[in-house]
C-alpha cells in the first residue's frame, strides 16, 4: 500500500535547496514517530553510522529536544545534528551542528493520520559550503532518503 508520493528538491532563494519527501505507512501515527525518533533507526534510512552522543538534557525520551546524534558518512567525514523541536506524534527538526559539507541545514519530519496509517512528512533545506554544490548533495540526498524510506517500510508496519 505504501509508497513515496512525493520525492522533489525546490531550488529556494539565497543558494538553497529544498528536499521534500513524503511515505505514506499503513501503522499508526505513534508507531512511526517512535522509529523515526530513535536516531539509530536512521541508519536503515541512510545506510549510514548514526548515534545518539548526547541525551536530551530533560524529559523521558532520551532521543528527544536536545539530544545529539553523529552521523559518519564513511572515510573522513563526520558531522553532528542536534535536535531543535521535539513534539510527540507531531514534529522533530533538527540542525547540523558541527562538520558537514552543508551550511544553513534544518530537517523536518511531521507526522499525520491517514485513512490508511500515517503521512510521514520530510523536508530537508540545505546549502552546500563549495559554491555549485547545493543541487548536486540534494539530488544524491533525495535519492538515498526515498529508497531508505521504502526500505523501512516493511519493519515500520510490522511494529
Amino acid at each position: 500500500m505504501s509508497s513515496s508520493s512525493i520525492a522533489e528538491i525546490r531550488r529556494l532563494d539565497q543558494g538553497l535547496c529544498e528536499i521534500h519527501v513524503q511515505q505514506r505507512y499503513a501503522a499508526p501515527r505513534d508507531k512511526v514517530f517512535a522509529f523515526f525518533a530513535v536516531h539509530e533507526n536512521l541508519m536503515l534510512v541512510f545506510n549510514n553510522q548514526i548515534r545518539r552522543i548526547q541525551d536530551a538534557p530533560a524529559g523521558d525520551n532520551p532521543n528527544g529536544l536536545g539530544s545529539v546524534r553523529s552521523i559518519t558518512m564513511g572515510p573522513g567525514l563526520s558531522f553532528e545534528e542536534r535536535i531543535e523541536t521535539f513534539v510527540d506524534n507531531e514534529l522533530i527538526e533538527y540542525r547540523v551542528t558541527k562538520g558537514s559539507p552543508v551550511k544553513n541545514h534544518l530537517g523536518q519530519m511531521r507526522f499525520a493520520d491517514d485513512p490508511q496509517g500515517t503521512v510521514f512528512d520530510y523536508r530537508i533545506r540545505l546549502q552546500g559550503r563549495i559554491p555549485g554544490t547545493t543541487c548536486l548533495i540534494a539530488f544524491i540526498m533525495r535519492r538515498a532518503l526515498s529508497q531508505g524510506l521504502s526500505r523501512v517500510q516493511a519493519q515500520i508496519e510490522a511494529a
